[in-house]
């Protein structure tokens, strides 16, 4: 399975968010992530995803409001904001104050709001409207550097 980041691999140096220390990989390793992976297919062969995945712009909006909040507040006001705009254009045209109004209920509301317009405008003038399907084109989004990430885990974007 190919990771997606710029981190290396574990080393002795990291910890879990307990504190322990995580172990560099050792052979074998492989062997039981495929031993786990066929026990969780053979428990729930068909997972579904909490949120909703119809829409590559809805998944993307909805991930950003998860920063801080619960999937069940997410999925609730992600409704909310879906039931008044569809896409990208139509974020630009409701505008931050009603985005705000809408998405206040998963805590840093303004943040987030300020956020998925700009989200939506780098859609809009970079790739049209759609959401770019390469993890590198999605690395021009506005939000994805860790750098970006305020002390609450909002994104900020310059």
């Amino acid at each position: 399975m190919a990771r997606d980041t710029t981190d290396g691999p574990p080393t002795a140096s990291r910890r879990t968010s307990t504190g322990r220390a995580i172990s560099p990989p050792e052979t074998g390793d492989a062997d039981r992530v495929a031993a786990v992976l066929a026990r969780l297919a053979e428990a729930d062969p068909d997972p579904k995803a909490a949120f909703d995945r119809t829409d590559p712009f809805r998944l993307l909006v909805t991930v950003l409001l998860s920063a801080q909040s619960t999937g069940p507040t997410v999925s609730r006001i992600a409704e909310a904001l879906f039931s008044e705009v569809q896409d990208p254009a139509g974020v630009l045209d409701l505008g931050e104050a009603r985005i705000t109004e809408i998405i206040r209920p998963v805590g840093l509301g303004p943040s987030k709001a300020r956020n998925i317009v700009k989200l939506s405008a780098a859609l809009m003038s970079e790739f049209g409207g759609a959401v770019p399907q390469s993890a590198a084109e999605m690395r021009r989004l506005p939000g994805h550097r860790p750098q970006e990430r305020g002390s609450h885990g909002e994104l900020r974007v310059s």
